[in-house]
């Protein structure tokens, strides 16, 4: 009897030495996780990253099968790496190189206010791996709707100067700390009475939304047009961000200076261009030089504009004709939003007048005397040959060109 109790007892203690080496063994595929909870807004993707490792107890290769094992009824869910869709990741053979897989969740924009729970499946699977047992991996979103976005808006210069009547405008950055792309819903939150503020892209049309990538950022302008009888001092302009399925806004301001006492020529020239491609024309005495000039409105706002000789030779005649018929001469302009006007200047410099360069400052002005120039030089020459009507001022021996456009020389 004694001699059964003997064997049975080798037996048992046998057994029990095995037990623990058969739990010793372990997943040739360990899978860590830092952030495992988030907080997200109805309408928002949200991702969770896990890093995958390949452990030194195997050099054979070895893949890992990804499954979502458990998620809400209507949520989207799949898993990503480098960006590309993936159902499986394979490590070669000698790899111990970690990857990293994102398991991205689309939240419906009805979804409730509360904690809801997404928990993947990995199955390693292999020639050397010998514990099939699945790895599972729990993550919480909580959703909000009253969440702040995880956005940020900033700009780079958040406070100007300017005219009354003239427009302030700011280069406004929204940036996008999701995961993945958003729409960014924008607005102006509050702003000075009788105040115009526009939102625009960067081709001057009016924006409400933007779509901005993951981890990207884009840029709008604020445009705030005070109005002519402005009186000097601070003024704010609040502009705003938010999801666009959201009501929680991120705000910025914006202060606006006015000052009457701002150079009236600078202010003007903020949004108005005038310009000419040829600016030096060579004349006898008794001839006439003829410049096309242009003027651009780069605002979003009719602007009625009087044309004026602002200083030339005592003695010349300037006169500003229509460039389609120079029968009809102008005396003020009615410059459309971010419109073009084109006319011809015609300088007709005294019989009397020596041989020499002469400026003529030619000028477009406002009703309240603001105004925007072009400087034009006509030089006489007695010595031309009468056949020669006009020519190039020599020191012009370039021509300047905007995009698009043509000019024609006569020599």
């Amino acid at each position: 009897m004694n001699k059964i109790l003997r064997i049975f007892g080798i037996i048992t203690i046998l057994t029990l030495l095995l037990i623990p080496l058969a739990a010793a063994e372990f997943s040739q595929v360990t899978a860590t996780t830092d952030i495992t909870g988030k907080v997200v807004r109805p309408g928002d993707t949200v991702e969770f990253t896990t890093t995958l490792k390949k452990l030194y107890n195997t050099t054979k290769s070895v893949s890992v099968k990804l499954f979502i094992d458990k998620k809400p009824d209507d949520w989207l869910a799949g898993f990503y790496a480098d960006n590309n869709q993936v159902s499986q990741i394979t490590f070669p053979a000698d790899s111990i190189t970690s990857k990293q897989v994102v398991v991205r969740v689309r939240v419906p924009p009805n979804t409730s206010n509360g904690s809801y729970l997404i928990r993947i499946g990995l199955q390693p699977y292999g020639e050397d791996v010998t514990n099939y047992e699945l790895i599972y991996r729990d993550f919480a979103a909580t959703v909000d709707r009253n969440a702040m976005p995880n956005l940020d808006i900033y700009s780079g210069i958040p406070g100007r100067k300017t005219h009354p009547g003239i427009p302030a405008r700011f280069l406004v950055t929204v940036e996008n700390k999701y995961d993945s792309r958003a729409t960014v819903k924008l607005s102006i939150l509050s702003k000075p009475g009788e105040w115009g503020v526009d939102l625009l892209s960067s081709d001057g049309a009016r924006i409400t939304k933007m779509s901005i990538p993951a981890k990207g950022k884009q840029d709008f302008d604020v445009v705030a047009q005070p109005p002519v009888n402005s009186t000097d001092g601070d003024y704010e302009v609040l502009v705003g961000a938010s999801m666009e399925s959201g009501s929680q806004f991120i705000s910025l301001p914006l202060s606006v200076t006015i000052n009457p006492e701002l150079d009236p020529t600078q202010a003007l020239s903020a949004y108005l261009e005038m310009r000419s491609a040829i600016a030096g024309l060579e004349v006898r005495p008794e001839n006439t030089a003829e410049f096309a000039v242009s003027l651009n409105n780069r605002y979003d706002q009719q602007l009625k504009l009087n044309l004026k000789a602002l200083d030339k030779p005592q003695g010349w005649n300037v006169e500003f004709l229509s460039d389609t018929d120079d029968n009809v001469r102008l005396t003020t302009l009615e410059l459309p939003a971010k419109g073009e006007q084109n006319f011809i200047v015609k300088i007709k410099p005294s019989l009397n007048a020596s041989d020499g360069i002469y400026p003529v400052l030619v000028g477009a002005v406002s009703g309240d005397d603001r105004s925007v120039s072009r400087r034009l030089e006509v030089t006489v020459n007695k010595g031309l040959e009468n056949s020669q009507i006009l020519g190039l001022y020599p020191g012009y021996s370039e021509v300047t060109l905007n995009p698009g456009s043509s000019t024609d020389i006569s020599v």
